[in-house]
């Protein structure tokens, strides 16, 4: 079983997943600096792309805003609708239609 080395991509906390160029099922890894400020995310557990990346991994309990980390993503199409729900101190935001998604792997 061979491991795929991902690039690892240095961001902020204001980062989405927007900017990054991919069909549905491909990954990025991210490093989020530590003593982040939390920025808005849409969703819970799948997250609209123009979502802070670095907050969503807060969200899920992956990392924290003081020590920030290394986070995966992996996109995902559209969905109809996004839910809303408050975990690890972070509250997200309900949203509407939106056309492409992405995930903390």
């Amino acid at each position: 079983l061979r491991l795929e080395t991902k690039e690892v991509t240095p961001i902020d906390w204001d980062t989405s997943a927007g900017g990054f160029q991919g069909e549905a099922g491909k990954t990025f890894a991210f490093r989020c600096p530590g003593e982040g400020s939390a920025k808005p995310i849409y969703g819970s557990d799948i997250y609209t792309d123009d979502s802070s990346i670095c907050t969503a991994a807060v969200h899920v309990g992956l990392i924290s805003l003081e020590g920030g980390g290394v986070v995966t993503i992996e996109i995902r199409p559209g969905r109809s609708t996004y839910g809303s729900t408050i975990r690890h101190g972070i509250k997200s935001n309900n949203f509407g239609e939106y056309g492409r998604s992405f995930v903390i792997r």
